[in-house]
């Protein structure tokens, strides 16, 4: 039956004849799932699309990164990890960079708890890539708070060794602020490969 050649087979059921893989098609061929037809699994799929989004990051401060000038911007270092897939972390720096082979768009997030002795009258969280700001959406308050946790986040290209850092640009109306990790305001850096 190899050489027959035939334009449809309508079947219930497709068995392999020996052993318990069923091969559809040599490689270079095209399965065409036509529009409108629903594929339903109720087994284990594997090979589909991207199993496991990495690498994968997040990091934290363990305490308050205290001092920061007022409305300079500063780099956060997130000086503990929480989940390093790739060991592509160093909490020395807080910085991120991409292991070799891993290039491609990453979805970079984070965020400071600022706290001051004075009023917060404003300022950004600036995602950096190799050293240059990529952008810094800003926030500024009707009225001034001394406390608060602002967050950024963007997807970035990325090639291989380049390294991803965080600054804070916090503006008070005296004295400095805190990249804080207590009283419930937290600073973490995190992100993961989506393509």
């Amino acid at each position: 039956f190899r050489n027959i050649i035939m334009s449809k087979l309508e079947t219930n059921q497709v068995d392999p004849a020996t052993g318990t893989t069923l091969t559809l098609g040599t490689s270079g061929d095209t399965i065409s799932i036509p529009s409108g037809v629903t594929l339903a699994n109720s087994g284990t799929a594997t090979g589909f699309g991207i199993s496991n989004l990495t690498p994968a990051f997040m990091m934290r401060r363990a305490s308050d990164q205290t001092g920061l000038a007022d409305d300079t911007a500063t780099k956060l270092v997130f000086d503990t990890d929480y989940y390093d897939s790739n060991s592509a972390t160093d909490t020395s720096t807080g910085r991120f960079t991409v292991p070799s082979g891993e290039g491609g768009n990453y979805y970079i997030f984070a965020a400071v708890g600022a706290l001051a002795a004075g009023q917060i009258r404003g300022g950004s969280l600036q995602i950096y890539k190799n050293g240059s700001a990529l952008w810094y959406p800003q926030w500024q308050f009707g009225s001034a708070q001394s406390q608060g946790v602002y967050p950024t986040y963007g997807i970035v290209t990325l090639s291989a060794a380049d390294y991803v850092e965080i600054y804070a640009k916090i503006n008070v109306d005296s004295g400095t602020s805190d990249a804080a990790n207590s009283n419930g305001y937290n600073t973490y850096f995190g992100g993961f490969k989506i393509s």
